[in-house]
């Protein structure tokens, strides 16, 4: 019932979009809006976590979105992606601890597979989300996933789209979407909510004409190294010690492999100052010293023109204290070539589920 009730809404709010819409038919670069019913659960990755998964629970999702017309190279490269952004509402199927989340995030919506009537699409989206509930000690302990109400909000999707109309689609598909602070605050367990999903897509105006030739052609993809220097701040356990700082030196040889992307080999320089917990003739006490880590790493980039999704996979080549408990890191972030050989980076590096901190960094790319 309360999934009909929702379809219901998300029905209604595309009709009221689509009025506005209606207004601006003729310009700008949004074409479709749509609304989607979501069916998920709160899957545990850590066994600390159990308590926290309930039985599934209904969520719901908007979409605006516009198809590229091929005026960039990389619009040609994908294939015409559709770019757009969404909102996604609901509770987390345990309100009274959890919350209720609310996340907006841009997309990029890839084609895999066309058809007259049947389209195939891979999304991506990365974006912030606001939960009610969050960690407090004395009257909401329950809730070690979220440390605050802002949070960082990536979101992957496969869609599978049905034509029915000339302006109307079916969409069917699986979602995933996680919720964590990047430990800027503990407790951080995260969120993560697999879901199955059923909507409506509606075209108010037709897609633009596609470009065959684009206007910009990027010159011919060489190999590069990239050097990259990060710094930010964690949160350590138990939640209320200081946060410390933490800072990493990158450096990445990468090697085009295909036109859009490029695996890579490189090596990480960590250099932290954490607050630890340290047992002292039966008391606790918390004491702060420097820890260096190094590092190397197989990567993988996705070229989008000046922008960049990175993934990163590596193993500590040193630890003398063993502080870090892990073996393996990981990294997932983005890039953008500001100009010339200079660019920014912003990437979270975890061990697997679990964050350390968010790396905010400038580098140097060298051809």
């Amino acid at each position: 019932m309360r999934i009909l009730l929702g379809f219901k809404k998300i029905l209604l709010l595309l009709f009221v979009m689509h009025s506005g819409f209606l207004l601006k038919a003729d310009n700008g670069f949004f074409n479709r809006i749509g609304g989607a019913v979501h069916r998920g659960y709160v899957m545990p990755h850590d066994s600390q976590m159990n308590h926290l998964s309930r039985d599934p629970f209904p969520f719901f999702h908007l979409t605006l979105t516009g198809q590229t017309n091929g005026n960039r190279e990389w619009h040609h490269t994908y294939n015409f992606p559709s770019l757009g952004f969404d909102f996604v509402f609901g509770d987390l199927g345990y309100p009274e601890v959890l919350g209720r989340s609310f996340a907006f995030f841009p997309h990029i919506r890839l084609n895999l597979l066309q058809s007259g009537f049947f389209n195939l699409r891979l999304q991506h989206g990365f974006g912030l989300a606001y939960l009610t509930r969050v960690y407090e000690s004395e009257t909401n302990d329950q809730n070690i996933a979220i440390g605050t109400a802002i949070n960082l909000a990536p979101n992957m999707s496969l869609e599978a789209e049905w034509q029915l109309a000339d302006a109307w689609q079916l969409v069917t598909g699986l979602s995933l979407t996680h919720y964590s602070n990047g430990k800027i605050e503990t407790p951080n367990k995260g969120l993560n909510i697999p879901s199955v999903k059923i909507g409506m897509m509606y075209a108010f105006r037709d897609s633009p004409r596609l470009l065959e030739t684009p206007v910009y052609t990027r010159p011919d993809r060489v190999s590069e190294l990239l050097i990259i220097g990060s710094a930010g701040f964690t949160s350590s356990y138990p939640p209320g010690l200081e946060k410390s700082a933490r800072y990493s030196l990158t450096s990445t040889y990468h090697f085009p492999i295909r036109q859009k992307h490029r695996l890579g080999l490189g090596y990480d320089f960590f250099y932290s100052y954490p607050e630890k917990t340290v047992p002292s003739e039966g008391n606790t006490s918390h004491e702060k010293s420097p820890f260096i880590n190094h590092g190397v790493h197989l990567a993988f980039q996705q070229d989008f023109s000046r922008f960049a999704f990175v993934l990163h996979s590596g193993f500590y080549l040193w630890d003398p204290n063993n502080y870090r408990r892990y073996i393996y890191y990981h990294r997932a972030g983005f890039r953008y070539n500001v100009t010339g050989n200079f660019l920014l980076n912003i990437s979270l590096k975890t061990h697997l589920f679990q964050a350390e901190f968010i790396e905010w960094g400038v580098g140097y790319q060298i051809r």
